[in-house]
Order: structure tokens, then C-alpha cells, then sequence
């Protein structure tokens, strides 16, 4: 599967995805001309439940804490594009998506635990 997501900004980007093509993960962004990329190395072996590694250290952190370890925005954002990405694939075609509109500013030093 390809995704194309077209970001209010002007951002364009693209998700590719198939099981049986891909074993790493890897970035590239045209910048002003210039191609910058990145490659985040193999994907992990599959294990038990890696998913909820994520979730539950958050989860634990803001109950011992009181606080937020990101802004809510970003579970908003990454859980809304990905059912308007599926809801677009079930319609085939593009579909608007104004409950995403929402502003949003990276935390400048996000967990990696």
C-alpha cells in the first residue's frame, strides 16, 4: 500500500507499505532542491506485544507523575491519520480530514527511555 498525505502546510509525504518488501525503516525529504534522507536501520524482530512497550511506559509515567510525557495532540494526530488513511483506502480516494486541524508544536526533547 501507498499513502499519499498532503499536510495543510504544503507538506507532501508518502507511506509505503508491504510486509513482505520491507525490512527497515528509512526518511527522505526534498528540501529547497536538495534531497535529505536517513535510514533508521532493521526492523526489529517481531516479539509479543512490542506495541504496547510505548503506550505502557507513558501510561505508568503519568500515573506516578500527574503529567504528560507529550502533548495528547500527538496520540491525536498519529491515531486520526491513520483512520482517515484506512477510511481513504475503503472509499478509494482522497477524503478531507478538518477534525486533524489542529496546531500542534513538537515537545524539543521528546521521551526516548
Amino acid at each position: 500500500m501507498v499513502f499519499l498525505i498532503h499536510h495543510r502546510d504544503g507538506l507532501d509525504a508518502a507511506v509505503y507499505m508491504r510486509n513482505d518488501h520491507c525490512s527497515s525503516w528509512a526518511f527522505a525529504v526534498e528540501v529547497e532542491g536538495r534531497i535529505v534522507k536517513n535510514h533508521f536501520g532493521q526492523i526489529p524482530k517481531p516479539r509479543d506485544l512490542p506495541l504496547f512497550d510505548g503506550p505502557t511506559h507513558v501510561i505508568k509515567e503519568f500515573f506516578f507523575t500527574g503529567k504528560p510525557l507529550y502533548p495528547v495532540e500527538r496520540t491525536l494526530l498519529v491515531t486520526g491519520m491513520l483512520v482517515f488513511l484506512f477510511e481513504s483506502k475503503d472509499r478509494s480516494g482522497p477524503i478531507e480530514s478538518p477534525a486533524l486541524y489542529v496546531r500542534y508544536r513538537a515537545p524539543r526533547d521528546t521521551f526516548l527511555q
